[in-house]
């Protein structure tokens, strides 16, 4: 495939904003950002300190084009494709399966000489046979009994039955939906469990080595008991065992019952976590999703924003609030953004007018200094203020220095986001 054709743009073209440094546009991830310079990929896009600001067609293409042609375009790498994508909630898209469909018919139109050639197709049925390989079996018609067989029974045999591969096999089931075949847990019938705390204590006690115990006993594996790596012990060890630490056999024996190795309940797969179920039913979380994916159960997928409330949208840290509603802190970023709310630090920051500020500290008859003391804020930030190189601040120093002025806030300050009030 040539890079004309690899790298195409199918529903361009896409123009970057009109826009230059130091002025303000909306991100998708961060909210409102300032322009800080461009890029130097194909597409000039503009940037907020080292990445690009995600904005305008930016937005278009991520979710209709590939994920080559937009590395290509603007020059980014392939795990920021991936976060964008995942903000915007896209899994796959129209220009992606546009790519691969073109793919696999330039791989179908090379590989169908061959196919058809005789003399590769003897070459390879001679390599097969050397190597103790069943033939390929792309192409042979299954029968109903083979179809019914599916599942019941491992590939492995299925496939040695047939005269196919293992493969094959599992192509074909998978083609059918069909589950593979599990073993189901053999019960386990007087088996106990054993404390390895209360083992190494009563050996402690009696002032015994591991040798002396296994000696006496005749439990080989007690070493392993011992060290809690495993804990199913036959009735006849248990007594051998209580007898060489001079005991009764409840003494070393835990007080719970064994765990159970099926589930209760299939209908809750997929509509909990697995780890909520898990705890629940006091199981593994390994258990319960190995047992979902068995059943072709999808992972639970809770709706977005289902246990965040709006009115702390805002009011703290996206990371403080995450870690006290104990969720992930880009669900609250990305619930945020979808309900236009602004985040903490843009909330509480205003825009300072160096004019009307050096204008209202000469009327009170005040230097830089002296303003500043007034205020409560460092020298060197009051003086950033008033020649502009820091143009927001936070909302309590824009109090203190409108009370130190005997002035408004609005007189020579405003909000950062248009719309915005003072939270109560």
């Amino acid at each position: 495939m040539k890079d004309e054709d690899r790298y195409k743009l199918y529903f361009g073209p896409y123009l970057p904003p009109k826009t230059r440094r130091g002025r303000r546009l909306f991100d998708e991830i961060r909210g409102t950002v300032i322009v800080s310079r461009f890029s130097d990929g194909h597409i000039s896009w503009p940037k907020h300190g080292r990445s690009l600001i995600l904005c305008g067609d930016l937005v278009k293409a991520v979710r209709r084009e590939s994920i080559l042609a937009i590395r290509y375009w603007w020059g980014v790498s392939r795990s920021q494709v991936d976060t964008w994508r995942r903000t915007l909630g896209v899994n796959a898209t129209e220009g992606t399966y546009r790519l691969r469909s073109a793919w696999s018919r330039e791989t179908v139109k090379k590989n169908i000489p061959l196919l058809s050639d005789p003399v590769y197709c003897t070459r390879r049925a001679l390599r097969r046979r050397r190597m103790g390989l069943p033939a390929r079996s792309d192409c042979r018609q299954w029968t109903s009994y083979e179809d019914s067989m599916l599942g019941t029974v491992s590939d492995v045999k299925l496939g040695i039955k047939f005269g196919c591969s293992r493969g094959s096999v599992a192509r074909r089931r998978y083609m059918l939906g069909i589950a593979p075949f599990r073993k189901s847990p053999v019960p386990t019938k007087n088996i106990l469990l054993i404390s390895p705390a209360k083992l190494r204590a009563r050996r402690l006690a009696l002032k015994l080595r591991q040798r002396d115990v296994i000696r006496s006993s005749g439990v080989v594996t007690y070493g392993t008991l011992e060290y809690g790596l495993r804990k199913n012990i036959s009735p006849q060890a248990v007594e051998r065992l209580a007898t060489t630490l001079k005991c009764r056999p409840e003494y070393i024996l835990l007080k719970r019952a064994p765990l159970k190795h099926t589930i209760p309940d299939d209908s809750l797969l997929g509509k909990m976590p697995d780890y909520i179920l898990a705890k629940k039913w006091k199981f593994t979380a390994h258990m319960v999703r190995k047992r979902r994916m068995e059943l072709g159960i999808p992972t639970y997928q809770s709706s977005l924003g289902q246990y965040i409330p709006e009115k702390l949208l805002g009011t703290m840290p996206d990371k403080v609030l995450a870690a006290k509603l104990r969720i992930p802190y880009k669900r609250i970023i990305l619930r945020r953004l979808k309900l236009g709310i602004p985040n903490f630090k843009q909330s509480n920051r205003m825009i300072i007018s160096k004019k009307k500020l050096r204008l209202f500290r000469k009327n009170f008859g005040l230097i830089q200094k002296q303003g500043a003391k007034r205020s409560g804020l460092s020298t060197s930030l009051y003086r950033r203020l008033e020649i502009g190189v820091c143009t927001t601040t936070r909302r309590c120093s824009v109090d203190r220095i409108a009370k130190a002025l005997h002035c408004r806030v609005e007189d020579f300050a405003r909000p950062l986001l248009t719309g915005q009030t003072k939270r109560s």
